[in-house]
């Protein structure tokens, strides 16, 4: 369930990530839009490698603003 959940929730936006940030970088412009969920910082049920998943896509989405800024 680890494996199958982080691959779409975390690997898919890596993969268009590493598509698409060249171009930004070339352009000088760009805008990455991610989606996330609340249970990444504040969970009510037990699911751990969507939650999980999820936080490391908020942590993805703050370190490339940072760096591509």
């Amino acid at each position: 369930e680890w494996t199958r959940v982080t691959n779409l929730n975390l690997n898919g936006p890596l993969n268009y990530l590493e598509a698409v940030v060249p171009y930004m970088k070339k352009q000088n412009y760009g805008k990455i839009i991610n989606f996330s969920s609340i249970g990444a910082f504040d969970p009510t049920v037990s699911v751990l490698p969507y939650h999980a998943s999820k936080g490391a896509i908020e942590a993805i989405t703050a370190n490339l603003a940072f760096e591509l800024a």
